[in-house]
């Protein structure tokens, strides 16, 4: 299993080595992302209760875990799986207390008061968000053991297979290859512009 630790704001430090790269790096989001065992749990700090979760996000254990931009987030796995999330609201309606019993559904009788305490309950401890899958990366063939984020340039994942592979963005790198192609042009004189 992995967990993963942060030092909070009123943490005894006396209990607890200081994070190294805690000046560096504050905490500036509200949710902590959680890998246990093969699933992925999202934390508010704020609510102090798990927003989203996917049991299952990958078919063995999880080995790491880390946000992206955009509500995004990516995991790697023993099973040679990488995988990005998107954490998505949930559309969520009024839950409303039903009644038990023959009498009750025609307004007979007292309600029951424990029928409308569970309904309640479980507006309470239902998640408030979705970990969507959004993609999935293959080309490892054993288990990925960490990567590596860098928003200008991609991911690289490394693996017990001995590849280390650098992931593009194909949206974005199509777009720099255009735009090297019509200066490249525009330089030798071949590009022609219409009037």
């Amino acid at each position: 299993m992995t967990f993963l630790f942060i030092i909070l704001p009123g943490m005894k430090r006396n209990t607890l080595r200081k994070n190294p790269f805690e000046d560096e790096f504050p905490v500036k989001t509200s949710n902590i992302f959680v890998a246990v065992g093969r699933g992925l749990y999202v934390y508010n700090l704020q609510m102090k209760r798990v927003i989203a979760c996917q049991k299952t996000a990958h078919d063995s254990n999880v080995l790491h875990v880390a946000k992206l931009p955009n509500r995004q987030l990516i995991s790697c796995s023993e099973d040679g799986s990488v995988r990005i999330w998107e954490l998505r609201e949930k559309q969520q309606r009024a839950a409303e207390p039903v009644p038990t019993g023959f009498f009750n559904m025609w307004g007979f009788g007292r309600v029951n008061k424990q029928a409308c305490h569970s309904v309640k309950k479980q507006q309470e401890n239902a998640t408030s968000c979705s970990l969507e899958l959004i993609g999935d990366l293959i080309g490892h063939s054993s288990s990925v053991e960490m990567f590596l984020y860098f928003e200008d340039h991609g991911l690289v994942t490394c693996s017990a297979d001995h590849l280390v592979i650098l992931w593009k963005n194909g949206e974005r790198e199509s777009g720099l290859r255009s735009l090297k192609l019509f200066q490249k042009l525009e330089e030798n004189g071949d590009l022609y512009h219409a009037v």
